[in-house]
């Protein structure tokens, strides 16, 4: 009447599925499953001490669901019983780990090989590099690196035995901005917190120009010339530039704010503040490519 243990499974967290020999896990209340004489009592223990029984079904078949198991080494194990009785030895033991730590955010440096401006780029930055090297040295070895793009996953790798890695992004990353991040898993399934690392791509060589001015201010509207006169304090900025970009909008070295190129090459602007009255002389820049300088386009 010998108990015999057939598998163990962790049902929680990002790595299920049975626990091989020696394995480490993050399923302190594992599923223990069995083979055993129908109709008796099945008792698991972990270091000796029971953590959970059941009665063996009509085909001789087991399964127990442990209480709370110790962090570290559980050599897991069975016996059958009858009543109080033992019909049998102990099984043999089922070695796992319990392990719940999540391992450290992994540091990493970015890299641009593509263009005239090759080299680190700095996270805030921007590369004309639409695949940028991600890779990182003194990790854990046999742990995953997984690359997000937001929430999608984009890349993933294993940490080498001297503890370095390296992801290339598995599609080219699109034009603007783009919030990346990295962590590290474990083999129980345990996840580091997200080392962030926003990055605009820009790839495109479009420059940036502003194209009009448009009077939104009664009573006479309509596209504003340039060196024009209008009695529109915030008059409404259009232009064109790099899709995905940022595009600065300043006047007399005030920034003033902000607008996205859309897909088809256009932005606008219109200032929240109202303009003094004279002059005014605005310019719009975006970011270049590779860590180029700013385009600038300027119109009075």
């Amino acid at each position: 009447q010998v108990a015999a243990i057939t598998a163990v499974v962790d049902n929680v967290g990002a790595v299920q599925g049975e626990v091989a020999q020696g394995a480490s896990t993050d399923d302190r209340h594992l599923e223990v499953r069995g083979t055993g004489a129908a109709g008796k009592v099945v008792r698991v223990y972990a270091q000796g001490a029971e953590v959970g029984s059941a009665t063996i079904d009509a085909d001789g078949q087991w399964s127990v669901t442990t209480s709370t198991l110790g962090l570290g080494q559980n050599d897991l194990t069975a016996r059958v019983f009858d009543g109080a009785t033992a019909l049998g030895p102990l099984s043999g033991a089922h070695r796992v780990v319990i392990d719940t730590a999540a391992p450290q955010t992994p540091s990493f440096t970015v890299t641009d090989n593509v263009g005239a401006d090759k080299g680190p780029v700095a996270a805030n930055g921007t590369t004309d590099d639409a695949t940028p090297t991600f890779e990182g040295t003194g990790a854990t070895p046999v742990n995953t690196i997984t690359l997000r793009d937001g929430d999608k996953v984009i890349g993933t790798g294993l940490v080498d035995s001297n503890g370095n890695w390296s992801i290339t992004p598995t599609e080219p990353l699109g034009e603007g901005q783009h919030n990346l991040s990295v962590t590290a898993s474990d083999p129980a399934g345990n996840e580091s917190p997200r080392g962030g690392f926003p990055l605009t791509v820009a790839t495109s060589t479009q420059p940036v120009a502003i194209t009009k001015a448009v009077d939104d201010q009664a009573a006479e509207t309509g596209d504003v010339a340039d060196k024009g006169v209008t009695n529109d304090r915030t008059p409404t900025l259009e232009g064109t530039g790099r899709p995905g970009a940022t595009v600065t909008i300043s006047e007399g070295g005030q920034t003033l704010g902000t607008a996205t190129v859309r897909s088809d090459g256009a932005w606008s602007f219109t200032p929240t503040a109202k303009q003094a009255d004279g002059d005014d002389t605005y310019t719009a820049s975006q970011p270049g490519g590779g860590g180029a300088a700013d385009a600038t386009s300027a119109v009075t």
